[in-house]
């Protein structure tokens, strides 16, 4: 057990993630246009900042994406939440080492 608990820890998993396990809002690190983005615009830091919505342990961060085809005749989009509905991209879970005991709207401030 000890050998899988250190793979994931080293390395980001492709899961589905239960909403009910989500302890806190969601905050956007990352916007981008695909019409006009360049290789230079995916190198990127983005200080986060997220408020509990409970008092409860955090073992990971999950990252998801949304994308929206806004200049079509009728506009699009669809979301890879944990909130939306499934998509085979599910959503990428990167464990911690120590979970953080969060009480409810208590912030955890970061970059990434």
């Amino acid at each position: 057990m000890r050998a899988l608990k250190e793979v994931a820890l080293t390395e980001p998993a492709v899961d589905v993630v239960d909403p009910k396990s989500v302890v806190t809002n969601a905050t956007p690190i990352l916007n981008i246009d695909l019409q006009s983005c360049t290789e230079k615009d995916l190198s990127f830091a983005s200080d986060f900042r997220l408020r509990a919505t409970r008092r409860d342990n955090v073992h990971a961060f999950v990252a998801y994406f949304e994308c929206g085809f806004t200049r079509l005749p009728q506009p699009l989009g669809f979301s890879t939440s944990p909130f939306a509905k499934y998509t085979h991209w599910k959503q990428t879970i990167f464990y911690m080492k120590d979970p953080i005991l969060m009480d409810e709207g208590e912030e955890l401030t970061g970059r990434i």
